[in-house]
């Protein structure tokens, strides 16, 4: 990718299906990967945070974003959310994607993207 000009995500990694094992994890290493996103739906402490073990959310609905927020929030962790399938039946909606995104500066809760996350691992 890098060979190509396409480095902004070059050395990180969403795992297919979120899945991935300790060789998975090895290899990552000796190849120079910075990041490997999961698929789990979990909030995590940001001072514990595996950068090979980042997990990110989908969820379906309005109401269950907005209880995950309050839940992390609360918690004083953070959790990722990606969108890929946003607007398509029986994902959410991309009225409520912005309901969320309304609730969330209501509430004044930093967002930042996955892009920030690269930029911020890869400048240290």
């Amino acid at each position: 990718l890098d060979s190509v000009g396409l480095t902004r995500a070059s050395s990180h990694v969403a795992y297919p299906d979120g899945t991935w094992n300790s060789d998975t994890l090895i290899a990552m290493k000796k190849t120079g990967m910075l990041t490997g996103r999961t698929v789990e739906s979990l909030d995590i402490d940001p001072k514990r945070i595996d950068l090979f073990e980042i997990p990110a959310i989908s969820l379906l609905s309005l109401d269950e974003l907005i209880k995950m927020t309050d839940k992390t929030v609360a918690k004083g962790h953070i959790y990722f959310y990606y969108g890929h399938d946003l607007g398509k039946p029986g994902k959410l909606s991309i009225q409520d994607f912005y309901a969320w995104i309304d609730y969330l500066k209501t509430k004044a809760i930093k967002t930042i993207t996955i892009n920030d996350i690269y930029s911020a691992v890869r400048n240290g």
